[in-house]
Order: C-alpha cells, then structure tokens, then sequence
C-alpha cells in the first residue's frame, strides 16, 4: 500500500526548504535560488544515502553536481585549494547527515530518530531497500554553487 498524496508532497519540500537553508547557510556559506524543482541527478552523478529509524523508517538521498560538489566541500573545509575526491565525499555525507537531522527535526518534531551513517555511491549502485510507503521524487534546488538533488523515502509503519 501506498501512503502518499499530494499534500504530502508539498509540505515535504517545504520543510525541506527550509532544513536546506539553515543548513546551507550555516555550514556550507550557500544559499539555494529558488526552487524546487522536478529533475533527476546527471547520470553517474555520487549521492550520499542516509538511513533513518524510530518514529518512521526510510532514507534521504541527496546528490550535488560536480560544480557544486566540489565548492562547497572548500567551503565546508575551509580550502584555499581544488579538493580530492575523498574530500569532497565526506562533505557530501556530511551533508546529507546534517538535512537528514534537520529535515526530521522539522517534519516531525516529537518522533524519534536514528540516523545511520550516511553512504556515498553512485546513483545506479543504490536499489531500493523499501517497497511501500511515501516516496518524494528527485527535486532539484539551485544553489549559489550549483544543482543540489534530493528525494526522500519513508513508512510511517515502525
């Protein structure tokens, strides 16, 4: 069974929107342009998947363009120099820890959560691991360093 509608949708990207600014602005010096938007990851694109438990079950996944990857890993670390790619992962799945966090803290104030560690791989490596439950398509937010993508996944069934 299927536990989504559009009402769902909506106030998912709000909350999402305004986990990503705080933490955007806070930890990344970024901001978004607008926004969202439908669209997939460019193919190959590395995503960061976080797994959740508690008060709901699933994943967020969160994926950034090369461009955007690449600034706000220097931005996150500090660097006067291009990072390596093991530098801009660990951004990336830090990143995804802290909307993880914060998107969950928003959307449901009074649950209780686990966050996993999050997984960086490539966008065709990930299956599913959930078949039911609410799914966000991939939305697309503009940032001042370019394209960060999300979706997110859950069942309210724990």
């Amino acid at each position: 069974m299927i536990l989504h509608d559009q009402s769902t949708d909506a106030h998912a990207n709000e909350v999402f929107l305004r986990a990503a600014g705080r933490v955007l602005e806070m930890m990344f010096f970024d901001s978004f342009n607008g926004g969202p938007f439908t669209a997939e990851p460019p193919p190959g694109a590395a995503l960061a998947r976080v797994v959740f438990r508690g008060s709901r079950l699933g994943w967020l996944e969160v994926a950034l363009d090369g461009n955007a990857a690449t600034t706000l890993a220097s931005n996150f670390l500090g660097l006067e120099q291009p990072p390596v790619w093991e530098e801009v992962e660990s951004t990336l799945a830090e990143l995804a820890n802290m909307l993880c966090g914060a998107f969950l803290s928003l959307f449901d104030p009074r649950g209780s959560f686990e966050i996993g560690t999050p997984r960086v791989s490539r966008a065709e490596e990930d299956e599913d691991e959930l078949t039911t439950g609410v799914r966000i398509a991939w939305q697309v937010l503009p940032i001042e360093a370019g394209s960060l993508y999300w979706r997110i996944f859950w069942d309210d069934i724990c």
